[in-house]
């Protein structure tokens, strides 16, 4: 629509129209929908929640900045939520990295990034949550660099093992 001054709602409304619908509420629009060809929801921009919903895989060619407010990404029932970073537009393998959460099987957040082959990503850090922090863990893939201080208000445990036999090589306790 271009050079339109007015617009009849009723036209409109139906989501007959090109898959376009304006929501009225109390003779105000209250929210614009428009459904993509097969009559999916594509853009709900929502007035009165103040929401701007994508309804499948899209695409921003902009910055995406929420200022004041909560950016949510939810996974399906029983899926993960992922965000991934992309830099250098992306172009080489490597360039991107992978935040991701489980449900609350796993309850695991992990930081991942793209390997040089470009055919996967690698976890580099997990933390694990638990129903209480002395059994929620983070595990770090790779050499762990400390550029200061480890503290703890408890014990400090260090343990190796190997080749995961739960037979310590290793183990000291203060």
């Amino acid at each position: 629509i271009s050079n339109v001054t007015t617009i009849d709602l009723d036209k409109i409304t139906d989501r007959a129209n090109d898959g376009i619908e304006i929501e009225l509420s109390d003779g105000q629009a209250s929210a614009l929908v428009i459904d993509d060809t097969n009559g999916d929801t594509f853009l709900t921009i929502n007035a009165d929640a103040n929401t701007i919903t994508l309804g499948q895989a899209t695409t921003l060619s902009s910055t995406l900045q929420v200022d004041g407010g909560t950016a949510t990404i939810q996974g399906v029932e029983g899926g993960t939520a992922s965000l991934f970073l992309n830099a250098d537009e992306s172009d080489d393998a490597g360039d991107n990295w992978r935040v991701q959460a489980t449900d609350h099987a796993t309850r695991t957040l992990a930081f991942a990034g793209e390997n040089d082959a470009g055919n996967g990503y690698v976890d580099v850090l997990t933390l694990t949550g638990a129903n209480t922090e002395a059994t929620s863990s983070a595990t770090v893939k790779g050499k762990l660099i400390v550029n200061g201080e480890i503290q703890s208000a408890t014990d400090l445990v260090f343990q190796v093992d190997n080749n995961n036999d739960g037979d310590n090589k290793f183990s000291f306790q203060a």
